[in-house]
C-alpha cells in the first residue's frame, strides 16, 4: 500500500542528499528507509538508490547484490540503468565475462536505451579483456557505424591487432586521420605504423602535421 505521513521521510532524504552529491550520508537514509520498509512503496527504487551510492563510494561488491534485486523486479523503472551499474560492478569484480552477458541482455531488452552506445563500448571492453577480441570487434564496429571518436577507435585498432588483421589496422587509422587531420594521437598511431614497417616514407608526411611541441 501507499505510504503516507513521514512514513518515507528518510527515502526522501536519502534521495535529496544524493542529489547533491553526498552519497556517503544518502547511504544511511536509505539503508534505514530500507530496514524500516524493506516491502514499502519505494523499496525498489530505495534499493537502486543504494546501489548508487556505494559504487560511487568504490564498494561494488556491496552494491551488486541490491542491483541484482532491482534487476528481478519485472517492469522496473530504472532497470536499464541498473544493469549498466551491474555491469561495471562485475567489471569491478574481474568478472569481464559476466559484465559483457548482463550488457547483452540490457541491449537486447532496452534497444532504445539512452546510452546504449556507452553501453555497448563497455560491452566491447568487456570482452577484449575476457580474451574474445573478435566478439569485441564485432561489438566495436557496431558502436561505430555512426560516430567513431577517437578513444572507441583506438579500442577498435587494438581488437583488430589482436585478432591479427593489419591491414585492418592501418585503414581504420588512415580513415580516422582522414576525418580528424588536427589528433595528434591518431596521427603518431599511424606513423607508428608505417614506421614499424620501415615504411618511412609514409610516415614522414603524417609526422609535419603535428604541434611543434610534440615533434
Amino acid at each position: 500500500s501507499a505510504q503516507t505521513g513521514g512514513d518515507d521521510a528518510a527515502y526522501r532524504a536519502g534521495i535529496g542528499l544524493l542529489g547533491k552529491g553526498l552519497p556517503d550520508l544518502a547511504a544511511i537514509e536509505l539503508e534505514k528507509y530500507l530496514k524500516d520498509h524493506p516491502a514499502g512503496a519505494e523499496a525498489d527504487n530505495a534499493r537502486y538508490a543504494l546501489a548508487v551510492c556505494l559504487t560511487r563510494a568504490g564498494k561494488h561488491a556491496e552494491a551488486a547484490p541490491h542491483l541484482d534485486r532491482v534487476l528481478a523486479v519485472k517492469g522496473f523503472e530504472f532497470a536499464a540503468d541498473a544493469a549498466l551499474l551491474r555491469a561495471r560492478c562485475a567489471i569491478a569484480a574481474g568478472d569481464d565475462a559476466g559484465a559483457a552477458r548482463v550488457l547483452a541482455i540490457l541491449l537486447e531488452e532496452h534497444p532504445g536505451f539512452a546510452r546504449a552506445d556507452q553501453a555497448t563500448a563497455l560491452r566491447g571492453e568487456a570482452l577484449y579483456r575476457a580474451g574474445d577480441p573478435k566478439a569485441a570487434l564485432a561489438v566495436y564496429s557496431r558502436a561505430t557505424q555512426v560516430k567513431r571518436p577517437w578513444p572507441l577507435a583506438r579500442k577498435l585498432v587494438q581488437a583488430y591487432a589482436s585478432s591479427g588483421d593489419a591491414a585492418s589496422v592501418d585503414t581504420l587509422l588512415a580513415r580516422h586521420v582522414a576525418g580528424e587531420p588536427d589528433n595528434a594521437s591518431a596521427l603518431i598511431a599511424l606513423a607508428e605504423r608505417y614506421g614499424q614497417r620501415g615504411d618511412w616514407m609514409r610516415a614522414a608526411p603524417e609526422l609535419p602535421a603535428l604541434p611543434v611541441w610534440m615533434v
